[in-house]
């Protein structure tokens, strides 16, 4: 009988893949260990069983530390996606049977969350009673991180731009458009103009976000295309549209921020659409690349996109 051409399957396995992911990701064969709940020594043959299988030297050591070879890192990134999608398979299918989770995580910016996306949650917790929703926020730099460690199930926030590298742990996928919004005190005097210029509101303070947020970026971008790049006063920097707008309040300046005109925290404050300058501002969806979504975490996305599209 001739000799089969395939290797036995034992020789690569899907807790090998998984321990390499951990030890590249952790630089060590103690913290992958420990986070998978192995022992040290097990994690290390699994490592050196699967360079013996790819004929590769996957890592080299630094110190303490475990760093992945070329060859290392271009496997794990054509590995994690494949993982991350065969970890997620046991939920999707016990979901579409009708085992619904008890929690979903969801991950935003505190504007985001009051204006756009707590209608929604509302109107998802009716439909699922028995799902707690956990509602986390940020300003953006720890988004990508929960997101790739599989601590967060929906993330939303504002298109990264061009000055944020692109994540290969997490894909983005289009969720609505907003306008630019100019943001002011009711009685303040560019609230007064029936017709607006970029030079009237380069001539007070401007409250905007940090240097490395888009939407900081699109400011500059604006007023440099014009030639009022240097006659800006930058006010306050923030992390956070709804500290933003708490500031115009506060008389602090004026704000330049993406979102809805009628949103709950631009009550009682000026608002106008800078749209025929900046365009529109693009949001997204964040998940983890290669994961398959649960239904019930594609429901609620579908909810918050429906309900912008009839804001």
């Amino acid at each position: 009988m001739p000799k089969s051409r395939f290797r036995p399957y034992k020789e690569l396995s899907f807790q090998q893949l998984r321990g390499f992911l951990a030890v590249r990701r952790l630089e060590s064969y103690a913290r992958a260990a420990e986070e998978l709940g192995l022992a040290t020594p097990t994690v290390w043959e699994q490592l050196h069983a699967l360079e013996r299988h790819y004929g590769l030297p996957l890592f080299e050591r630094r110190g303490n530390r475990m760093v992945a070879t070329a060859e290392g890192d271009k496997l794990f990134e054509m590995v994690r996606p494949l993982v991350t999608g065969l970890d997620s398979v046991k939920e999707v299918l016990h979901e579409q049977r009708g085992a619904l989770p008890e929690c979903i995580t969801v991950l935003s910016g505190p504007r985001i969350l009051l204006e756009d996306m707590i209608q929604p949650m509302a109107r998802f917790q009716r439909d699922h009673p028995s799902i707690r929703l956990r509602v986390l926020h940020t300003g953006g730099e720890d988004l990508d991180p929960l997101v790739e460690r599989g601590e967060v199930d929906l993330a939303l926030t504002l298109e990264p731009g061009p000055r944020v590298p692109p994540s290969s742990a997490v894909e983005h996928e289009p969720a609505y458009e907003m306008d630019y919004l100019l943001v002011t005190p009711p009685r303040h005097p560019l609230a007064r103009r029936r017709k607006l210029r970029l030079q009237e509101i380069a001539g007070y303070p401007l409250i905007v976000g940090r240097p490395e947020a888009y939407a900081r970026h699109r400011v500059e971008e604006v007023f440099y295309r014009v030639g009022l790049s240097k006659s800006l006063t930058i006010a306050v920097e923030t992390s956070s549209d709804a500290f933003s707008l708490g500031c115009v309040q506060a008389g602090m300046g004026v704000a330049i921020i993406a979102g809805s005109p009628r949103g709950l925290l631009c009550r009682g404050l000026w608002v106008r659409s800078l749209c025929e300058w900046f365009g529109t501002a693009r949001f997204t969806f964040v998940w983890k690349r290669g994961a398959l979504l649960r239904p019930s975490v594609r429901q609620l996305a579908d909810i918050i996109r429906e309900h912008i599209a009839h804001a």
